[in-house]
């Protein structure tokens, strides 16, 4: 993939840490000038640092994504800086976990405006910009496997999820007119530092053992996605889900606990 964006230019929202960092930084190597995105500027001037010591252009834009507003400064950003835009991936997002009996309110109503608003707001910006450029484009959601199975405590974070793979649909079928092609990358866990806190050690070494690989994505396995998803090879991919999940959803996600739990009480 080696100069597959060369001239192109991303907005990878998130990408001042985790999964969205490591998306911008196989972009900017990749050749493309990025637009690195968060609510932080330590992290931000961190990530911006690190691409332009591979030689590769980067800005910052800070805000919250959630901002209709927001979402077309942060494309003009994009336009002031390198001229226009070619790849938005909407990766801006949040974590936690409420039972649906307690989830409060507000929690909810955050997940909603983060994860969905923020993925509608931020690619219709740059859609807009796109169709205006007339050279085609690029918009990549970030789902999740959660948009498929039932988990404790995800109420939030699944039904958002599963409405993203419904957008990019949407997307998919109304931008194709304007060549501007429109995919989902739906990860399964991904270790970073924020899955040990929400996790711990002992319950995610459980979790490995429900994937077929035996272990957790790398934030970079899933940047490798997202580079083919943006990069020529996939100009006649559109309105497509590409799972990264290391064979979990295909044996059954739990199969592998169901199994020992059987195992260790055997029916008669």
């Amino acid at each position: 993939m080696d100069g597959a964006l060369q001239g192109k230019t991303a907005i990878v929202t998130g990408s001042t840490s985790g999964i969205g960092r490591a998306i911008a930084g196989a972009f900017a190597a990749a050749g493309a000038s990025v637009v690195v995105h968060g609510t932080n500027r330590e992290r931000a001037e961190a990530a911006v640092s690190r691409i332009r010591s591979g030689g590769a252009a980067a800005e910052i834009c800070l805000g919250d994504v959630a901002d209709e507003d927001f979402a077309a400064r942060l494309v003009e950003c994009a336009v002031r800086a390198f001229g226009g835009v070619d790849i938005m991936v909407t990766n801006a997002g949040m974590l936690g976990l409420e039972p649906f009996l307690t989830l409060k309110h507000e929690t909810w109503r955050r997940f909603l405006d983060v994860h969905l608003s923020g993925a509608f707001y931020c690619g219709q910006a740059a859609a807009r910009r796109m169709v205006e450029q007339k050279r085609g484009g690029r918009i990549i959601n970030m789902s999740s496997v959660a948009s498929a199975f039932a988990f404790h405590g995800f109420t939030s974070y699944a039904t958002v999820k599963a409405a993203v793979l419904s957008l990019t649909r949407v997307q998919a079928v109304e931008l194709a007119e304007h060549k501007i092609t429109a995919n989902a990358l739906v990860p399964g866990p991904v270790w970073n530092e924020a899955m040990d806190v929400l996790w711990g050690p002992e319950r995610l070494a459980e979790r490995c053992k429900t994937i077929p690989l035996g272990r957790l994505a790398t934030g970079d396995e899933v940047a490798q996605a997202a580079l083919f998803l943006a990069s020529p090879a996939a100009d006649y991919i559109t309105g497509q889900t590409l799972v990264i999940d290391g064979g979990a959803s295909a044996a059954g996600l739990y199969a592998h606990e169901v199994y020992k739990r059987q195992s260790a009480n055997p029916t008669p």
